[in-house]
């Protein structure tokens, strides 16, 4: 009858411990989703500054703003300079110095891959942005891409 009690006691037990180590849950990467698009692909040719005016893209809240740019010149173009624009209405636009990339574009021919990233404190009472223009030293053709991203 003891043998009977203890094998019980220790069934009882180890079926009272089996909850205790149960396998850890799975852990899943949290991602924060990323919003993008293209700003500019159109070859510009024959100006210093070129109105691109991109669809107006919503800030989020404490979020930085990424911008990659690449620009192949027909000839040495020096300083290519891209003017960002915000604005509060969607309407009414201003252009302020901290929303500017310049990339030298020294040599014909070689693509040039330049970022910046727009941190959330130049960003954080502005409701919208878009590219407004895109000014060079010459009128040298000046093949693009011009995209960008942001967290929401």
């Amino acid at each position: 009858m003891k043998s009977f009690l203890k094998t019980n006691l220790l069934l009882s037990v180890a079926l009272l411990a089996i909850p205790l180590f149960q396998p850890p849950l799975l852990v899943h990467a949290q991602v924060s989703p990323t919003t993008g698009g293209t700003l500019n692909t159109t070859t510009l040719a024959g100006a210093t500054t070129y109105t691109i005016n991109s669809t107006a893209a919503l800030v989020h809240k404490d979020r930085g703003l990424g911008i990659l740019a690449s620009f192949t010149p027909a000839a040495a173009t020096n300083a290519v300079t891209l003017n960002f624009q915000v604005s509060n209405d969607n309407t009414n636009w201003a252009a302020a110095t901290p929303f500017t990339f310049t990339m030298n574009l020294t040599t014909a021919t070689t693509n040039y891959i330049g970022f910046t990233n727009f941190p959330p404190s130049t960003l954080n009472n502005v409701l919208y942005w878009r590219l407004g223009t895109v000014t060079a030293a010459n009128t040298n053709s000046l093949a693009n891409s011009i995209t960008w991203s942001q967290n929401n």
